[in-house]
């Protein structure tokens, strides 16, 4: 038998059931639509994230720890990692413990050690800096802000204007859509103009405890309480390109020092006997990142940096696909079933036609080979349609998402089809068809012809 003739009797058959054939098309292309789906998704959103992190992080600068254990990798292995474990012994060189982080102030030895390491060209504080509100100056319309400090670890693409310079004092750079929220058309309009940053003093102390629930309950209940606070007046030299930080304030480290000290009612914070409980590390040459992490590992203190942060969002985001992958594996499972369920009842039903066509010569392994086309030409006609659907319910999902609650964010592809996804479903169908057709194909090769052409 040839293998056009093999091909055109087993579309004969899927055509002479066109009803069961296509409810088995129907089951494997949901299958194939679910999986195209969670693939798509989540190669969208990987790229989403990889993105993002790294258009907004800064890939040279990094946050070092005076302890061993960074709290990022504490949180992963002594936490999320440990859940219904025997509690471990504390390591008093350096161990957490998960009930209170042991952080402390940098000495100033472990500054100018950092100082010294070769590659590292900046040593900054970690600076912890909070404002109520953003206006234009002699503007009574407030608006929120997040302020980071130069040297934070996020990047300043400037689109328009500039970013600061060793003797910035008050200056600030904005995000591009506050261009949008204070009525400005063009960046020239804003670049110049002054804008008053408001902040209240929160010391970390039992008062400053106090103060924190009485701003909560100020929020809560829409009632203005009196506290300390102080209005900075700073000039708008520059706006960063677009991105999801809509709300960015960058402030250059000078102003920032003077907000925390303000802010926690510390003078005597990010001095020299008092640096910080965090330090910005730069690094001269993204590819030397490797080398300083392992020199300051020596010396007893921990970093992370922005793979770290990437592969911890990304840790997170791989529980997220399993959960997603079991239910598209479930689909097509139960559209194998189906076409297993398909291939038994065809092999009754053509005894006598499998009996003929061993008596007029057919081999078993012939006869084996036209049902597992019949699985293969379902899984196949499946995996299509699935692939289709799923391109174009991806393509729907995709705009209404960036019409509705992702507008502003330039466009984004949270179904992301590479080239090779349809093949990969594809082959999935096929398989899984395959699998499933395997034992009725090998039943009608091995049926006795005599016995077959005797039933009626």
């Amino acid at each position: 038998m040839r293998a056009s003739d093999m091909c055109m009797m087993a579309l004969r058959d899927l055509k002479r059931h066109w009803v069961r054939t296509l409810l088995n098309l129907i089951g494997i292309g949901i299958g194939a639509l679910a999986i195209s789906l969670v693939l798509s998704l989540s190669t969208g959103l990987r790229y989403f994230i990889h993105h993002q992190v790294t258009t907004l992080a800064d890939p040279k600068v990094m946050q070092v720890f005076p302890t061993k254990q960074s709290p990022l990798s504490f949180v992963t292995s002594s936490i999320i990692g440990r859940l219904g474990k025997p509690p471990r012994k504390i390591d008093e060189s350096g161990g957490m413990n998960p009930g209170a982080f042991n952080l402390r102030y940098f000495k100033p030895s472990e500054i100018t050690s950092l100082k010294e390491t070769p590659h590292i060209a900046r040593v900054t504080p970690g600076v912890l800096v909070f404002i109520d509100w953003i206006a234009l100056e002699g503007s009574s319309d407030r608006f929120e802000g997040v302020c980071i400090p130069e040297g934070e670890g996020f990047k300043m693409d400037i689109a328009a204007g500039r970013g600061f310079t060793e003797n910035s004092g008050r200056e600030v750079v904005l995000s591009y859509k506050y261009l949008e929220a204070f009525g400005f058309k063009r960046p020239e309009e804003l670049i110049g103009k002054n804008v008053v940053l408001s902040v209240t003093k929160c010391p970390l102390t039992i008062g400053g405890t106090v103060g924190l629930l009485e701003r909560l309950f100020e929020w809560l209940f829409k009632r203005e309480i009196k506290s300390d606070n102080i209005r900075i007046t700073a000039k708008v030299v520059g706006l960063v390109k677009h991105s999801l930080l809509s709300m960015a304030v960058f402030v250059p480290s000078r102003l920032g020092l003077e907000i925390a000290r303000y802010f926690l009612d510390d003078p005597s914070l990010h001095t020299k006997e008092k640096f910080a409980l965090v330090v910005n590390v730069t690094v001269d040459d993204e590819k030397n990142i490797e080398e300083v992490r392992k020199a300051i590992e020596k010396k007893g203190m921990s970093c992370i940096t922005v793979e770290d942060r990437l592969g911890f969002l990304l840790g997170l985001f791989f529980i997220v696909e399993i959960g997603l992958g079991v239910f598209a594996g479930i689909a097509l499972l139960v559209a194998g079933l189906g076409i297993g369920n398909t291939l038994v009842s065809s092999v009754y039903e053509r005894r006598q036609e499998i009996g003929i066509m061993k008596a007029l010569g057919t081999r078993s392994g012939q006869i084996t080979n036209l049902f597992c086309l019949e699985a293969v030409l379902l899984g196949l006609g499946g995996g299509i349609l699935g692939c289709v659907i799923a391109f174009v319910l991806a393509s729907i999902a995709d705009t209404i998402i960036n019409l509705t609650f992702a507008e502003g964010w330039g466009g984004v592809t949270f179904f992301l089809f590479n080239w090779w996804l349809p093949f990969l479903t594809l082959a999935f169908c096929i398989g899984c068809a395959l699998l499933a057709g395997a034992y009725p194909a090998l039943n009608a090769g091995r049926l006795d012809p005599i016995r077959s052409l005797r039933e009626e």
